[in-house]
């Protein structure tokens, strides 16, 4: 059999933002959570405060949305977050703050070729997805000193745990982007075991029900 043991590795979505609820495209901005989102962050965090041991580390992007949800897994578990830029989402430019019809609008159809493949659409002041990939691959060799002995809650952005997934299974991150919900407040797990990560669950969301 595999070895399947090593660290716990938690990626949390963060929860609903205002920008969320528009269909805004965020990218980097810092829209708030709405309401819904502080309850889905306080649920997720209440889940592993549920756990009954405090063998956690909280690493977090420094994106406010992110900030937001950080804040009720540092308060539950009585420790301090560890805020780590190269987590943040993917930059989207020119098309951030915008819903996907005034993107088609002003963009000839760009959201709706981004749909068709998104690697293929150059966004004015954008992060290429290429780039993206890249800067996430490096945080997360970054991140492996980082991680706690045993259990680690990473607190980032969809496409963030997309283009890890997208690496992790072998698989191509326009094909993933597209197929795959990663909802607010979403527990996927993973551990790391040397340099191996196994995939144990993606996108749970019991905890919010």
């Amino acid at each position: 059999m595999f070895d399947t043991g090593g660290k716990n590795i938690y990626l949390i979505r963060h929860g609903e933002t205002t920008w969320n609820y528009s269909r805004k495209i965020q990218g980097q901005r810092n829209p708030p959570l709405t309401p819904l989102g502080k309850k889905q962050a306080h649920a997720a965090a209440l889940y592993f405060s549920s756990l009954g041991h405090r063998d956690f580390k909280i690493i977090s992007s420094d994106l406010k949305r992110a900030k937001e949800t950080a804040i009720y897994f540092s308060k539950m578990l009585h420790k301090r977050i560890n805020y780590f830029p190269g987590i943040r989402e993917i930059a989207l430019g020119e098309w951030e703050g915008m819903t996907p019809e005034e993107i088609n609008f002003h963009f000839d159809n760009g959201f709706k070729k981004w749909l068709l493949k998104p690697s293929r659409i150059k966004i004015p002041g954008a992060e290429s997805i290429r780039n993206f990939e890249k800067r996430i691959e490096a945080s997360w060799e970054e991140m492996i000193p980082m991680f706690h002995p045993k259990n680690t809650i990473v607190i980032t952005h969809g496409g963030v745990i997309t283009a890890l997934l997208a690496r992790w299974l072998d698989t191509n991150f326009d094909h993933l982007i597209l197929r795959l919900l990663i909802n607010n407040g979403s527990i996927t797990h993973v551990r790391q075991s040397g340099k191996r990560v196994f995939v144990v669950s993606i996108n749970s969301t019991a905890h919010l029900s």
